[in-house]
């Protein structure tokens, strides 16, 4: 085995973004950290505004960092010219949030799902072909779809379009921004089935950003929750659900729904206003917010540091018992 077999897929070391506004600079993402190897899902998760998006922007390098580094197999992607970075969009793909807008009105379907093989690959005519009949089976799309234009689809198989576009190059590392949220309901579970599906049989590596937990809870080994551009806290999805250390997280899962109608919830009411990212302050950012906050929390920002053997929390409280006061009401 050789010493970069061990080394993650994905590092986001320090990753910054600030965006110049006429208010002044935007602190959209904070020194964010993180790892992702082959094979994992990890979650990204918070409310809007928290940088989840950009985040993705910035892995797949349509965002250029104002600071840290985005690394895949060791090697930096800033430090690439445009030539290699062609070359690893092949293995570097993303589907976005609406399938309307991602797909070009007037190419038919086969053309799009084809186009990144013509791009990225030297794949002949009909190797070509064979690809996207296999990606196309296994998305379940109808072929007889494959000479129609995106009009005469549903958001449905449109959305599934997009997921076979993005998966025929056969990538290692996956961004899905919300890939599902502007779906119907029937629609959404066929979709989530078929990520599922696609994560267990491809052993893809995925960025899932989403608004919906349950979704989360579904797709995602891991779950960071981002609070103004900071990570607040990381960890597997199941210990997370079943125990949140940070403030925060715990009153997102508050707001979760259980598909069981029966069982009650105690949900957590954030009162106080959200810092602007134009003018964050010295201390911890939820501290404004947080019923569990101490007078320390404003003065200085904690860290994110290890919590047990696969958390991470960034919260002076983290090991206290918060749930009684947080103020929770069922």
């Amino acid at each position: 085995m050789t010493e970069s077999s061990h080394l993650p897929l994905l590092e986001v070391s320090g990753l910054s973004k600030v965006f110049e506004t006429p208010a002044g600079p935007l602190k959209a993402v904070n020194a964010v950290d993180f790892t992702l190897r082959e094979g994992e899902a990890l979650g990204l998760v918070g409310e809007s505004g928290s940088g989840k998006s950009t985040i993705g922007r910035l892995v797949l390098r349509l965002l250029e960092p104002s600071a840290g580094a985005v690394r895949i197999d060791g090697t930096d992607l800033a430090a690439l010219p445009p030539e290699a970075m062609r070359r690893l969009r092949r293995d570097v793909q993303v589907v976005f949030q609406d399938p309307w807008a991602a797909l070009n009105p007037r190419l038919t379907i086969g053309y799009q799902i084809e186009e990144p093989l013509r791009l990225h690959t030297s794949l002949s005519v009909a190797e070509r072909a064979s690809r996207v009949a296999e990606i196309v089976e296994r998305t379940r799309l109808s072929a007889a779809l494959l000479a129609r234009h995106p009009a005469d689809l549903s958001g449905g198989q449109l959305q599934r379009a997009c997921i076979a576009r993005a998966l025929v190059t056969r990538p290692r590392l996956l961004v899905l921004d919300e890939p599902t949220s502007s779906l119907d309901l029937s629609v959404r579970a066929g979709i989530l089935e078929l990520l599922g599906e696609l994560k267990r049989d491809l052993g893809v590596a995925t960025i899932f950003i989403s608004h919906d937990l349950g979704t989360i809870k579904l797709i995602c080994d891991r779950v960071m929750v981002l609070y103004l551009g900071m990570v607040v806290e990381m960890g597997p999805t199941a210990e997370l659900f079943a125990a949140p250390r940070h403030p925060y997280t715990m009153a997102l899962m508050s707001a979760h729904l259980s598909p069981d109608p029966r069982q009650r919830r105690r949900r957590i009411l954030l009162r106080g206003e959200i810092p602007s990212p134009l003018d964050l302050p010295g201390g911890c950012v939820f501290a404004s917010r947080c019923p569990a906050s101490l007078k320390a929390c404003h003065a200085q920002r904690p860290p994110l540091v290890a919590f047990d053997h696969a958390r991470s929390v960034a919260c002076l409280r983290a090991g206290d018992d918060l749930a009684s006061l947080m103020g929770a009401h069922t």
